[in-house]
């Protein structure tokens, strides 16, 4: 879901899922209650927008707990140092790399996987681990709404004093938008890498919740393609493909 849905959205998706979840549970009569009493419908409605602020308030107030030690931000330094150092943070959204100060490993610094953990996956309660499959693999959503969270609670910081600002809408929805399309773009680049991604990120978060492991999957006696027909297998070694294709992806 967007993690700064309109009402319309809100709508749509608020009535898509209770019917799907009435008609699941066999429960004709709630949700006749729900088509036709407005009271019983608004109550829904405003049920799912105030758990949609409560999520995004739970991200910004992670974020604003961990930036200064994250990102080792001297509060003793000069508020031009400072500005200095959040400037370049914010800049290409370095604040997202493993390492922010070489930029290598979009989306892997350590702020997202604790983030992760303290809003969804901190205990058996937690949406991460009640609701599992949703979360498997990793909603790319919710990491574009933990790095505009992180983003907000770093730009309170931008003038070298801090400026307390709230993670609603404008320009944090923008921001949200931007991430979204980071992380699908590197799905469609690198899908492989980026599955591998979602899953070292699931496991982590899963044991860190308490939870065991799922058992491994039994043994494989072979790989899968193993007995591909030759001419197929000569056609791959032929016809590797469009090399411009490969190379749009390094």
């Amino acid at each position: 879901m967007n993690g700064f849905p309109s009402d319309s959205e809100i709508v749509a998706w608020v009535k898509a899922c209770f019917r799907q979840a009435c008609n699941e549970e066999g429960a004709t009569r709630r949700l006749e209650r729900f088509t036709q009493d407005k009271a019983y419908y608004n109550y829904i409605f405003h049920l799912i927008k105030d758990k949609v602020s409560q999520i995004r308030n739970d991200v910004k107030t992670s974020a604003d707990t961990k930036i200064i030690r994250n990102y080792e931000i001297d509060l003793k330094a000069t508020q031009e140092e400072i500005h200095t150092r959040v400037e370049y943070l914010l800049n290409k959204s370095n604040f997202l790399f493993k390492n922010p100060d070489t930029a290598t490993e979009r989306f892997q610094n350590q702020i997202i996987f604790d983030i992760a953990r303290d809003v969804w996956f901190s205990g058996p309660t937690k949406d991460g681990v009640k609701f599992s499959t949703l979360f498997t693999p990793i909603p790319p959503a919710m990491l574009a709404l933990i790095a505009a969270g992180v983003h907000c609670s770093l730009s309170q910081w931008a003038s070298g004093s801090f400026v307390k600002k709230h993670f609603k809408t404008d320009p944090n929805a923008i921001n949200y938008g931007k991430a979204l399309e980071v992380l699908t773009t590197w799905k469609q680049a690198r899908p492989r890498e980026f599955k591998g991604f979602q899953d070292t990120l699931w496991n982590a978060l899963w044991v860190a919740s308490g939870q065991m492991l799922p058992r491994e999957q039994e043994e494989s006696w072979f790989d899968e393609g193993e007995f591909e027909p030759e001419e197929e297998v000569a056609d791959l070694v032929t016809n590797p493909g469009d090399p411009s294709a490969v190379e749009a992806t390094q």
